[in-house]
């Protein structure tokens, strides 16, 4: 996969500016790359074919959130969807339901997973953050760079959706903050590499020796 200088940029500058909304936002979705480590992990190293799960965490600010649905994409040349089903679709505390039980639907060939959702007939959290999803994926391919892997999003059109407790449509002011895998080679392979490359070096020695 080759990216232009303009997409650097223009990542960038989203990155730049979501990190600056989030601390007015209404909600904030947020994938956690490291759901073992304390704290939500925006990026995450792993070596290849190693298989590791990201969660997914709201959080909510005074208005809360009553109801919600958001779906994810990632980048299917890096990553693979580690089980059927991958997802697994929480029921935060204070949630009455999923309309649905699990994900509507996960596909390797698009990089989608459609829905993570949930509503209450009462009123939702309040200030605070609760984790609505995890995902297990299966690093395929060694790729480090400083592009977004998973990326969270109303990309369900009709379907997805952030409500406030008085029933406020959240979803224009709500902020997605995507994350980020390095994948590297397996520990084995490297020393392969470099194996190979000092053979290389010392080789054409040898010929010159000869001569």
């Amino acid at each position: 996969m080759q990216h232009t200088g303009i997409s650097k940029i223009v990542t960038g500058i989203a990155v730049l500016f979501g990190s600056m909304a989030a601390a007015s936002a209404a909600v904030v979705v947020t994938v956690d790359m490291d759901i073992s480590t304390p704290g939500i992990q925006a990026v995450r190293t792993v070596t290849l074919n190693e298989i590791f799960t990201v969660g997914l965490v709201m959080t909510a600010d005074a208005a809360g959130v009553s109801s919600y649905g958001v779906s994810v994409n990632f980048d299917k040349a890096e990553l693979t969807l580690n089980g059927a089903p991958a997802s697994t679709e929480l029921l935060p505390a204070l949630f009455t339901g999923n309309v649905n039980v699990g994900v509507n639907s996960e596909s390797q060939a698009l990089g989608q997973i459609r829905t993570f959702e949930a509503f209450t007939f009462a009123a939702g959290p309040v200030s605070s953050s609760f984790t609505i999803g995890t995902i297990s994926f299966k690093a395929t391919a060694p790729v480090t760079d400083a592009f977004l892997d998973v990326t969270l999003g109303l990309f369900n059109v009709g379907i997805d959706g952030i409500f406030d407790n008085a029933g406020g449509d959240l979803g224009p002011g709500a902020v997605f903050v995507g994350g980020l895998v390095n994948v590297v080679p397996e520990p084995a392979s490297a020393a392969l590499l470099a194996a190979g490359v000092c053979a290389g070096l010392v080789f054409p020695r040898r010929k010159r020796a000869r001569a």
